[in-house]
């Protein structure tokens, strides 16, 4: 049976999976981005810091500086002591480069290092205002003031401790801002490190989702092929369903027609007097006319109409303890003069003692019917029919109505026991009937829980056979 989906699963599944995807890709690019900020934004505060200290710029400006106090000093007693090259403009050249050192302690790219620390900055604001103060001496020297010459070389060896403790407090601040540069770079090579690991996971998470929408994806076409597959089942079974309404709808209208015109033909006749009063001979072969064209007629009216009440659901049984045996003589009886008519022989196959059946009497005779005249009426003149029952392994019974007719093709049997079709309708025509006695006879025994199997081969016969389940059967003892 095609399988049924719901609209609201069939519209809203392309959209789920299109919203997953979306907001799948919403999140890992939002996540990539943020880590992406977050990573430059933290290299950028490092590289801005890590820019403005080096190690050897620090203590190499602090050496330098304490260099420069001291080739000063040595420059002006050399010039004090008249000493061969050694001029004024030397004095002042190297009085000049001092001082600029002492600018670049102040304001330099390193000054921030050296503010930094309590005690450089106490050094430099002792030694500062020294140097400076020096700027009047020296002019006063380079005029000839020797005494002012004497003046600075004295505050000057003044100045070495405060220059000793300056380069000392310099590399102390230096080793000290290096170890933080280290575990800066350790800090920042564990963000690389977790940065790769998220991304890595971020990778492993996008392919894993990518393989999950990919069989999500896979599934819902598979579905939507089912679907398709499903619908062009139905499509058919409807177009089949059609056409054998077109066909049972022919077909019962001339199997409807031709007794009705027997018996409006023969009735008519009668009225008339066509062959003198009614009294006359012939008419009592009229008459017999009139009652069997009324009786197919009802019969296949019957059909119809079980047919439909099956079909609605509102037929319901009315079950006793039957004798089998009886029931089979009853439905025998019923068809032997038809049989006789034909050339068709009736036998039995029944064992000497049968199980009694809870069952529908009325509904059983009507199976049985339907089975013996469909086996008579595609049998052919010197055929057979047989009947057979016999208790089953599991307790259930089967009751086997056997031919020797024409029998159906594969495609045939398939379709037997679909409502209105009759498998062959031009061979149903020429055989007269409705052709709803096999759907009818299944829709009866799966109302008593049982079922019916149909065994045929085209021109070898058909078996047909009613199968109760055990839970109706009352097996005597000794019967097996």
């Amino acid at each position: 049976m095609p399988r049924r989906f719901k609209s609201s699963e069939l519209s809203t599944r392309p959209d789920a999976l299109a919203g997953a995807a979306r907001r799948f890709v919403l999140v890992l690019v939002g996540t990539v981005v943020a880590l992406s900020v977050v990573l430059t934004s933290y290299f950028y505060i490092q590289q801005r810091e890590n820019s403005g200290f080096s190690f050897q710029n620090v203590v190499w400006d602090g050496v330098q500086f304490r260099n420069e106090h001291q080739v000063f000093r040595v420059t002006l007693l050399e010039r004090l002591a008249e000493a061969p090259g050694i001029s004024s403009h030397d004095v002042q050249r190297r009085y000049d480069i001092l001082f600029s050192r002492l600018h670049l302690m102040r304001d330099g790219h390193t000054a921030s290092i050296y503010r930094s620390d309590p005690g450089l900055q106490e050094l430099l604001q002792r030694i500062e205002p020294v140097i400076r103060g020096w700027d009047k001496l020296l002019a006063a020297f380079l005029s000839g003031d020797r005494s002012a010459g004497f003046t600075i070389v004295e505050q000057s060896r003044n100045l070495d401790a405060d220059f000793s403790a300056f380069t000392s407090g310099v590399n102390v601040v230096g080793i000290k801002r290096l170890e933080q540069s280290r575990e800066r770079l350790s800090g920042l090579n564990s963000v690389l490190i977790a940065a790769a690991i998220v991304t890595w996971l971020l990778v492993i998470g996008f392919a894993l989702a990518l393989m999950r929408q990919l069989r999500a994806t896979e599934r819902a076409h598979a579905e939507m092929q089912a679907m398709t597959a499903d619908l062009e089942q139905a499509r058919q079974e409807a177009e089949e369903a059609s056409r054998a309404k077109s066909n049972f709808l022919a077909s019962m209208s001339h199997e409807l027609r031709t007794p009705l015109n027997a018996v409006l033909g023969f009735a008519d006749i009668m009225r008339q007097g066509l062959f003198g009063p009614v009294g006359h001979p012939r008419y009592a072969d009229y008459v017999d006319g009139i009652v069997k064209s009324g009786q197919h007629l009802l019969s296949l009216i019957n059909d119809v109409l079980d047919m439909s009440r099956v079909e609605a659901g509102k037929l319901e049984l009315s079950e006793e303890d039957l004798d089998l045996r009886k029931s089979i003589e009853e439905a025998f009886d019923l068809v032997t003069v038809t049989a006789e008519g034909k050339g068709v022989s009736l036998t039995r196959a029944l064992p000497a003692i049968l199980p009694r059946l809870q069952a529908d009497p009325r509904l059983l005779r009507q199976m049985m019917l339907n089975l013996l005249s469909n086996a008579i009426k595609f049998t052919p003149e010197g055929g057979g029919v047989e009947v057979a029952a016999a208790v089953l392994t599991d307790g259930g019974l089967a009751i086997r109505v056997r031919d020797t007719g024409v029998g159906m093709t594969d495609h045939q049997l398939k379709r037997v026991f679909e409502p209105f079709s009759q498998g062959d309708s031009q061979r149903a025509r020429e055989a007269g009937g409705s052709g709803l006695g096999l759907p009818i006879t299944r829709r009866l025994i799966e109302l008593h829980d049982g079922q019916i199997h149909l065994s045929s081969r085209k021109s070898a016969g058909t078996t047909a056979t009613l199968i109760f389940p055990a839970s109706r059967v009352q097996v005597p003892a000794g019967v097996v």
